[in-house]
């Protein structure tokens, strides 16, 4: 059984998975043309500030996040009060229980989606996220998780980090009306970011080490984090962000889903997805996440545990750390996800209380 490592950090895509011409992405038009950064911190930086400027005050999130969401406010310097609203088991807007506080004007109130983990929006959710703008409160749609789907969110702005789904070292976008976010002014990059990807590939051709390939790995990560000022992604970037084949990535990220469900259940779920569903990632919620993430690693299979709980105490949750996410991505067959599945299988019969899988494809 191959033991090649399954979640590791990216290596060059192979060129079945790109176009043979440049076109528009996706979320990408005619009629709004999309800003790149090189992460998306520095996207969110750049949203708090025109709002700030634009008397802005209030940010509800939900309360599942990386602090990489609220940091940019909260570290800016300005008067945000930053609070957070409920989700349930699904990791759905509890809009029932979700009220902007009467003392909060709606022309100061700021509050932002997730699209987790590809998660579709139903159209009773929608109507309430259009109803939040109808009354002057803007919206914010993060859609990183969803960049493969094809629902249209009525957002006034849009993001994504795109180096999180995409073989890409950096790589972000914004997107909004001018009037409210104007064009960020962006300082040339200092660093070679595509370091990181170069020394993954001479590691799997036998040419490099793991040690020396993580190194490199922390410094542009390093880098990339603590950078203050915004970039243009680099030239490579960009390029390949005009080259993909997003049908083709999409797809292979939904037929391992599936399989993998399916390896786990021995249900077919094919025809109870969401047409419009593309899944970032396979996600469950284990007894023991740390348990279950240790015995994945024994076998080379890597999955991060979402999200750690916020450096931030009053944005605590009790959801932080509950999920654990598995990659379904494009470099990954049958044989990958058979060896994963073997682990889900051998721990669901060992543990007291099973694994349940969080249905994100509904």
């Amino acid at each position: 059984m191959s033991t090649r490592i399954i979640g590791s950090s990216w290596s060059s895509v192979d060129q079945k998975f790109l176009l043979s011409t440049e076109q528009k992405p996706p979320w990408d038009s005619n009629y709004i043309t999309a800003e790149y950064f090189e992460t998306g911190r520095q996207v969110l930086g750049s949203i708090q500030q025109n709002l700030y400027e634009a008397g802005k005050r209030y940010l509800h999130v939900p309360e599942l996040f990386c602090d990489s969401i609220v940091s940019p406010f909260i570290e800016s310097g300005n008067n945000w009060n930053v609070s957070t609203y409920p989700l349930n088991l699904n990791l759905r807007p509890e809009f029932e229980t979700f009220n902007i506080p009467a003392e909060q004007s709606a022309d100061e109130t700021v509050v932002l989606f997730i699209s987790y983990f590809g998660m579709i929006f139903t159209n009773k959710e929608i109507s309430y996220i259009e109803n939040l703008k109808s009354h002057g409160i803007t919206v914010v749609f993060d859609e990183t998780h969803s960049i493969f789907s094809n629902q249209e969110i009525s957002a006034d702005i849009k993001l994504a980090s795109l180096r999180k789904l995409l073989p890409i070292p950096d790589g972000s976008y914004l997107i909004s009306n001018r009037d409210l976010i104007a064009p960020t002014q962006k300082v040339p990059q200092k660093m070679n970011v595509w370091a990181g990807i170069e020394a993954r590939d001479l590691v799997f051709s036998g040419l490099g080490t793991i040690e020396t390939c993580r190194e490199i790995e922390s410094k542009v990560e390093k880098y990339l984090t603590n950078k203050s000022m915004a970039s243009s992604p680099s030239l490579k970037s960009q390029r390949l962000i005009e080259r993909f084949d997003y049908e083709y990535l999409g797809s292979t990220r939904l037929s391992n889903y599936v399989f993998l469900y399916r390896s786990i259940t021995d249900i077919d779920i094919s025809e109870e997805i969401n047409e419009s569903f593309v899944p970032s990632h396979f996600v469950i919620r284990p007894s023991d996440p740390k348990k279950l993430q240790l015995d994945l690693a024994k076998h080379s299979i890597y999955c991060p545990i979402h999200w750690a709980d916020s450096s931030y105490r009053f944005l605590h949750s009790s959801k932080n750390g509950t999920l654990l996410s598995i990659p379904i991505d494009h470099r990954y067959g049958d044989d990958a996800l058979k060896r994963i599945s073997e682990v889900l299988n051998k721990h669901k019969t060992d543990s007291s209380i099973p694994t349940e899988i969080v249905p994100i494809y509904i």
